[in-house]
């Protein structure tokens, strides 16, 4: 019995066939039926081939999800060097100055003497003037005038830089031609199928080798 005639005995035998997206199942189906529907199986149980096929791709899924994010990797191809630099540098200062000049001018202004005041006055019959009364008044002030002044300054000295830098070099090193690495790309294209690398693990795995 190949693998075909146990599909048409159990419909769900490759229900099992799971693969990661993009890739579409019911393509890598048809390839494995192209590649090995007249082949014979492995396990000529339908039942039997069908969770061997289940266990198959399970086991497979990190290969397979690695290799589609491989595939769908962008560079270009004609390139065979690319490096990114990212630099950032911070500089960051904090410093606080606090100053305080305080002091005191004092200026002191000292006043003595006496003052003398002194009224006089006249007899009707008298042709001169006589002292009627005196008084004295000692003045003596000092007048005191204190300056208090103070000068506070205070700074803050706060510093923030930061510097930073991408940078991105690629290109073509000369160790392989630009015509060399497309004819490359070319071969690659056209020689790898993952659905046609899929059913060629598959029918290593659980397939027989012999006709």
């Amino acid at each position: 019995m190949n693998l075909q005639n146990q599909l048409d005995f159990l419909p769900t035998l490759l229900d099992g066939v799971i693969v990661p997206a993009p890739l579409d199942p019911d393509l890598v189906r048809s390839q494995i039926m192209l590649d090995c529907g007249l082949l014979t199986p492995l396990y000529s149980e339908p039942d039997t081939m069908k969770t061997a096929i289940q266990y198959w791709f399970a086991s497979r899924q990190w290969t397979f999800e690695h290799l589609v994010k491989i595939i769908l990797a962008e560079y270009n191809p004609i390139e065979n060097y690319d490096r990114n630099e990212k630099y950032k540098r911070t500089n960051k200062q904090n410093r606080d100055i606090s100053e305080t000049n305080s002091g005191t001018d004092t200026t002191e202004r000292s006043v003595t003497g006496d003052v003398t005041s002194v009224g006089e006055v006249s007899a009707y019959n008298s042709g001169s003037w006589e002292n009627s009364s005196r008084s004295v008044t000692t003045d003596g002030q000092t007048i005191t005038t204190d300056l208090e002044h103070g000068k506070k300054v205070k700074t803050d000295d706060d510093l923030d830089a930061s510097e930073e830098y991408d940078g991105r070099t690629h290109g073509n090193i000369g160790v392989t031609t630009t015509q060399q690495m497309l004819e490359q790309e070319i071969a690659l294209l056209s020689e790898f199928n993952i659905y046609g690398w899929i059913s060629k693990e598959f029918q290593s795995d659980l397939i027989l080798s012999v006709y």
